[in-house]
């Protein structure tokens, strides 16, 4: 039976596996951690991605085939959770807005003396929170189904990944063969190194995690990991560099403005006016570049995620190609070939 080909790049050998059948404890163990995670909201995102880097070692091997396959759903759906944990807070706050205009100003009625308002919205806070924990729950059940060495797939999530991964009777139509693809099985774990940053302040340990465990990568993962792990890492010293302006700024604005309130033998700073306005109208140009910078910088990787899963290529403007440059300079010193492209695709 031939392999499937991998279509411009080999980063493992494609192999028949079975995806449902764990073979040994261990893995069985590594697996219902990669699902278990999901308890640990933020950091949890980093542990699939290293399980998933620590059985590529043994790319033949059907139990590590099948943590691998359970690891990337784990990761896809700790993805996907944090957006849903996302979009619920914005319908909640949209809900308690709505609650506060129309109960806001009534306060207590009824033969209790009953704040309406605030028991509508504490009643939404504890239904999303309620929410949130059952799906979180979701992953448990995922966990304990590995640990007893059950198939397990998450709605959809599970379903779309196998599909993404495997070709069934790859080679021979006639038997009922999985071949994992190990081309998608890297670009599936790309796209989610770049997917992480939905997971606020803690997306970039996935990439991380990636960049440090999994020596067996190709040069294109590895490519796409630390372009990943660059953007996120450059954004967030972004934000706090701008947290530091800001604060600084409104500190410096109540010192010139009410300085000789707080200290009445502080002598009175000359053009204090002029300062406060022009540090005020720095800090709010700060203030609207970031606003709309944000959507940008959030979609970007999004869209980096989309190309990357239909075959294409990405690479970030203004980091993507220091990055690609430094991975090349690597790869050049050790002997490795240089090319960090994984198709022909633009």
């Amino acid at each position: 039976m031939e392999k499937p080909e991998t279509k411009g790049f080999t980063p493992l050998t494609s192999e028949p596996v079975d995806l449902h059948s764990p073979v040994s404890t261990s893995e069985r163990l590594q697996a219902a951690l990669a699902h278990g995670a999901v308890l640990f909201p933020g950091p949890g995102i980093a542990l699939p991605a290293l399980l998933w880097a620590m059985n590529r070692k043994e790319p033949a091997s059907q139990g590590a085939a099948w943590v691998r396959f359970q690891s990337l759903q784990a990761l896809a759906y700790q993805v996907l959770l944090a957006v849903a944990g996302a979009l619920l807070g914005l319908v909640g706050l949209i809900l308690m807005l709505v609650v506060f205009l129309i109960y806001g100003q009534r306060g207590p009625s009824g033969p209790g003396l009953v704040d309406t308002g605030t028991v509508l919205e504490i009643g939404i806070s504890v239904f999303i929170g309620l929410l949130l924990a059952g799906l979180s729950l979701l992953g448990v059940a995922g966990g304990i189904a590995c640990l007893a060495g059950k198939p397990f797939q998450y709605p959809w999530i599970g379903s779309q990944s196998a599909a993404y991964l495997r070709v069934v009777g790859a080679g021979d139509p006639s038997k009922d063969v999985e071949w994992l693809d190990c081309e998608h099985e890297e670009r599936l774990m790309a796209a989610l190194a770049h997917s992480s940053i939905m997971v606020a302040g803690m997306g970039w340990l996935a990439p991380l995690a990636l960049w440090l465990s999994d020596r067996s990568a190709s040069l294109w993962l590895k490519f796409q990991t630390l372009q990943s792990l660059a953007y996120q890492v450059v954004g967030m010293a972004a934000a706090l560099v701008m947290s530091v302006f800001l604060s600084m700024t409104v500190m410096m604005m109540g010192f010139f403005a009410f300085g000789e309130a707080i200290l009445p033998d502080q002598q009175p700073v000359e053009g204090g006016t002029t300062l406060v306005l022009a540090l005020f109208i720095a800090a709010s140009v700060v203030v609207v570049l970031a606003i709309l910078a944000w959507p940008i910088y959030s979609t970007l990787p999004i869209v980096a995620a989309y190309r990357i899963l239909k075959g294409r290529e990405y690479v970030y403007p203004l980091v993507g190609r220091p990055v690609r440059a430094r991975v090349e300079l690597v790869s050049a010193a050790t002997g490795t070939p240089a090319r960090v492209s994984a198709s022909q695709g633009d």
